[in-house]
């Protein structure tokens, strides 16, 4: 690199910049002050070319109008492509080694959903569990505290575990899928796939009971809904994008899997229309994030 010239007004030498790069005269300007602003060719064999048409621009900078603008569109495009190869860096790096962020949100939902059973007394405190749980009437009755704007009632219900073997066996699942989800892919990805996997779960269980039992009651709670939606994510994506690093223990598959069939033969007195819908969300966040990597990836081919 070699300097080519220096002159007291830093717009005249990035115009100067710009008409040199329309003649594939790499240049960079440097304006540590601020009247003498320098102008050096990085390639010292453009050297003399770059001498000649800078002598001719300083005399008339009007004339080389065009050569600016051209050498400003070139810029232009070359900090595009530069903002694009970065944005590919990053990327890559998340997907081989993960966002690592810290799993404060899998931690946070856990204490709540630890604190929201004991002040229930695991659901005994039927006036506070009333306020949490979706609905308090017959499904045919529909939604109605939401539909009044108590629309807290869609995501309270997943705080609340109503026996100490629901409760720890869900925590201990809890921290081990949220915090993967979480420190891989980060907060911004994990929250919404949890707050969508918490409503689906707890609409679908309501929706299942309205099916089968309309008089029934959807009095249904824990964070088994999300559970199902991260175990959902997780393994389809580490089955169909292995690149990424997430994967199911096939004893956990077939133990969650195993769990939600036990459900539904009526075995178990469990939410099962909460973990269905939990799963589908999780099943077809998977696709959605796969291909959404898969488009980027043709959008930022050259």
């Amino acid at each position: 690199m070699r300097k080519l010239v220096t002159v007291g007004d830093d717009a005249l030498a990035r115009r100067l910049a710009d008409a040199l790069l329309a003649e594939s005269i790499a240049t960079e300007v440097r304006d540590d002050d601020p009247e003498q602003v320098e102008v050096w060719v990085r390639d010292d064999a453009d050297v003399p070319e770059a001498r000649t048409l800078s002598d001719r621009f300083l005399e008339d900078p009007d004339a080389f109008g065009a050569k600016v603008r051209a050498g400003a569109k070139a810029r232009s495009a070359r900090q595009a492509a530069d903002r694009r190869w970065r944005q590919r860096v990053e990327r890559t790096r998340h997907s081989v080694h993960g966002v690592r962020a810290r799993p404060v949100f899998t931690m946070a939902i856990g204490v709540a959903a630890l604190a929201v059973t004991l002040l229930t007394s695991f659901g005994q405190h039927r006036a506070m569990t009333d306020l949490l749980v979706l609905t308090r009437y017959p499904a045919r009755a529909g939604l109605v505290d939401v539909m009044n704007g108590e629309v807290w009632r869609l995501v309270t219900p997943a705080l609340l575990h109503f026996d100490v073997m629901h409760l720890a066996f869900n925590l201990w699942m809890w921290w081990s899928f949220g915090r993967l989800v979480e420190e891989r892919k980060g907060p911004a990805f994990f929250l919404p796939l949890v707050l969508v996997a918490d409503v689906a779960g707890f609409v679908g269980e309501w929706l299942g009971v309205l099916w089968t039992t309309p008089g029934g009651f959807a009095y249904a709670g824990g964070l088994s809904g999300i559970l199902y939606g991260l175990f959902g994510y997780v393994w389809l994506k580490g089955r169909l994008d292995p690149s990424d690093r997430l994967e199911v223990h096939p004893q956990t598959v077939m133990l969650l899997l195993g769990w939600l069939l036990l459900g539904f033969s009526g075995m178990l007195g469990v939410a099962n229309g909460a973990h269905l819908a939990g799963l589908v969300v999780g099943l077809l966040w998977a696709l959605g994030d796969i291909g959404w990597f898969r488009l980027r990836r043709r959008l930022d081919r050259p």
